[in-house]
């Protein structure tokens, strides 16, 4: 499979909710990542809210919560459908991760999204063979190695609809991972955008569907 480009970026006021901004109020204390970047707010959390708004998933799972800022973006745009949430995060200190941080994400979503069903797996997500259930949104944001983004892939393939991924253009090994992956499983997937955000971002769909021109 080839991506399509969409420069969603170029056109954010046709597309994204610019009224819509992440409040840094839910930040970890002490934590200051990237919360002065105007353009990794709307390049990053804003697109997220927008896939999530568009596509209107009663389900989502993400590997890589950190402190739940994602898993704000998602459920705040997917807020009027979304039921059930899944966060799986291996709570450490490598790619971009804080230990401790996860207990954040699990104590802060609940509280603001009390209609949504929200579990976490504290664990490494490439020795996940199963999920609980299929998921209409998954969001790969964990292990940024070519082994393990392979590995996210290959399992979100199985259980989700829609799967969206960070990190494209930032780092080569989630690129090649991505690549590859499409390359050796071409019809998996009937649709294929790559967007140039902050760090990159593919979005993939096992239908037809897409709610936004490209």
């Amino acid at each position: 499979m080839n991506l399509v480009r969409c420069d969603l970026l170029d056109r954010r006021e046709e597309f994204l909710d610019l009224k819509w901004e992440i409040p840094f109020s839910i930040w970890v204390p002490g934590d200051k990542s990237s919360r002065d970047y105007e353009d990794y707010k709307q390049g990053y959390y804003n697109l997220l809210y927008f896939f999530a708004k568009g596509l209107r998933p009663r389900s989502i799972v993400e590997i890589g919560v950190r402190g739940g800022y994602s898993s704000y973006a998602l459920l705040s745009g997917a807020k009027e459908h979304v039921e059930r949430y899944l966060g799986i995060d291996n709570n450490s200190s490598l790619h971009g991760g804080v230990v401790g941080y996860v207990e954040h994400a699990k104590k802060l979503l609940p509280s603001l999204f009390p209609s949504v069903k929200i579990e976490f797996m504290i664990c490494d997500s490439s020795t996940i063979k199963e999920l609980p259930s299929s998921f209409d949104l998954g969001y790969i944001d964990g292990n940024h190695d070519f082994d393990f983004c392979y590995s996210d892939l290959a399992l979100f393939s199985k259980f989700c609809t829609y799967v969206l991924i960070d990190d494209f253009d930032y780092i080569p090994d989630v690129k090649r991972a991505v690549t590859q992956f499409l390359s050796t499983n071409p019809s998996l997937f009937r649709v294929g955008v790559y967007v140039p955000s902050f760090r990159g971002h593919v979005f993939l769909s096992k239908n037809d569907f897409c709610f936004f021109s490209f």
